[in-house]
C-alpha cells in the first residue's frame, strides 16, 4: 500500500494544468494568471507558483512579450509513459525520516508528471553492490530511466557508461558523465570541523560508510583531512577508520577507538550510526559534550525532542525534488542532462559540541 499523498495547493494546481495540457483543453497561448486562478479557485500567487513548476518541467514557456505563456508543443508529443526506477542503497524502512520524505516526494512528483515511478524491489545492499546482479535486475525489470540513490563509485561509473539515462541522487558521481543532485553537505560539515578546531579539538574522527572510503577516499573525505592538516593536525587512518559494516563491527570500532587514544570529537554519517554511537557512549558513561563532542551529518525529526539540541547538518528536500522533475521532463523529451548540481546545506550548532575536555575517559 502506498502512503497517502499530502500535496500542497500549488502542486494540486500544477496537476490541474498538466491534465488540461494532456487532454488538449489548453493549447497554444495559455489564459492569463487571473483567469486560470479563478477557474481553479486559488489565489494568483498560487497559480503563478504552479505555472513556474510547469516551466521548470518544460511544459510551458514565457512568450516573447515576457508575461504570457505558451504550451511547449514538443512536450505534448505522444510518448509512452516512461518507467523510472529508483535504486536505493538499503530498504526505505531503514532510512532516516528526511531521506524517506525525499524518496516518497520524488516518487509522487514524478507520478504527478505522468511517469510510472517505482522503487526497485532489490536494493544495493541486497544486490551486494555487484554490477552483475544490478544488470540481471534491470533485465528482469526494464525501465526507461534509472535513479540511483547514494550509489558507490563503481556502480555509478557503470551506469554512466550505459545508454540508459541515469541520475545520481547523492552518491559518488564526481567527474563522471552522469547527472547528480543533492545537498552541499560537505561545505556545511567542514564548517563544523573548523568550529571543533576552534574549540581546541585535534582528535576528530569521521565515521562513515565503506563506499565513501573505497576504492579510495571521496572528495569530501580528502577535504576533511586537508582542513585538519591546514590547522597543523597530523592525519592518518585514525581520522577516517575502516571497519566491518555491521552493527557488531561498528560497536567494536568504537570500543577500540576509546580504549587507547579516545577521540575528542565524532562526526557521524547517517542517523542509524548516530543512534548506535549515542547508545555506546551512554553504556560506557562517556558524557556528551563534556568528554566528547558529537556531530550528526543528517537531520531527524526526533532531534526536536532532544536536550541539549543536537549539532547537525540540515537542508531542504524541495529544491532537489524539483531538479529531479526537470531532469525527468528532459528525458521524456529526448534530452539527457548530465549536469551535477548541489543545493545549500547548513551547519546547525547545538549543545552536543563544546571545548576539549580535561576530564579523562576511564
Amino acid at each position: 500500500m502506498k502512503p497517502l499523498k499530502r500535496r500542497s495547493v500549488i502542486e494540486q494546481s500544477a496537476e490541474l494544468l498538466r491534465e488540461s495540457l494532456r487532454n488538449g483543453s489548453m493549447s497554444g497561448r495559455l489564459p492569463g494568471v487571473v483567469k486560470l486562478a479563478k477557474e481553479a479557485g486559488v489565489s494568483k500567487l498560487t497559480m503563478r507558483a504552479a505555472l513556474r513548476l510547469l516551466e521548470e518541467e518544460g511544459l510551458v514557456e514565457l512568450a516573447e512579450n515576457g508575461y504570457s505563456r505558451n504550451v511547449v508543443t514538443s512536450s505534448l508529443s505522444t510518448h509512452k509513459i516512461r518507467r523510472i526506477g529508483l535504486l536505493l542503497p538499503e530498504p526505505l524502512s531503514e532510512q532516516n525520516a528526511q531521506f524517506q520524505q525525499l524518496i516518497i516526494g520524488v516518487q509522487h512528483y514524478l507520478e504527478d508528471m505522468g511517469f510510472d515511478a517505482f522503487i526497485f524491489k532489490d536494493d544495493l545492499r541486497l544486490l551486494k553492490h555487484d554490477i552483475g546482479r544490478v544488470k540481471a535486475m534491470l533485465s528482469k525489470t526494464p525501465v526507461d530511466a534509472c535513479m540511483v540513490v547514494a550509489g558507490p563509485r563503481e556502480i555509478l561509473e557503470w551506469f554512466s557508461e550505459q545508454p540508459l539515462p541515469c541520475l545520481a541522487i547523492f552518491g559518488r558521481a564526481g567527474r563522471l558523465p552522469i547527472a547528480r543532485f543533492g545537498p552541499r553537505k560537505s561545505d556545511a560539515i567542514l564548517d563544523g570541523v573548523r568550529k571543533l578546531i576552534e574549540l581546541g579539538h585535534k582528535r576528530i574522527i569521521l565515521l562513515n560508510r565503506r563506499e565513501r572510503r573505497v576504492p579510495e577516499l571521496g572528495t569530501f573525505e580528502l577535504s576533511f583531512l586537508a582542513v585538519l592538516e591546514e590547522s597543523g593536525i597530523e592525519t592518518s587512518s585514525y581520522n577516517i577508520p575502516d571497519w566491518e559494516e555491521t552493527p557488531e563491527g561498528f560497536h567494536k570500532l568504537l570500543g577500540e577507538l576509546f580504549r587507547v587514544t579516545p577521540p575528542t570529537a565524532l562526526i557521524i554519517d547517517e542517523i542509524s550510526m548516530w543512534v548506535a554511537a549515542q547508545q555506546f557512549l551512554a553504556l560506557n558513561r562517556i558524557r556528551v559534550p563534556e568528554q566528547v563532542s558529537v556531530v550528526a551529518t543528517d537531520y531527524d525529526p526526533a532531534f526536536i525532542w532532544c536536550s541539549p539540541p543536537i549539532t547537525h547538518v540540515r537542508w531542504q528536500n524541495e529544491p532537489i525534488i524539483r531538479r529531479i522533475g526537470r531532469w525527468a521532463a528532459g528525458v521524456k523529451q529526448g534530452r539527457v542532462d548530465t549536469k551535477q548540481v548541489t543545493d545549500p546545506a547548513e551547519f546547525v550548532l547545538g549543545g552536543t559540541i563544546g571545548p576539549v575536555s580535561t576530564v579523562p575517559i576511564k
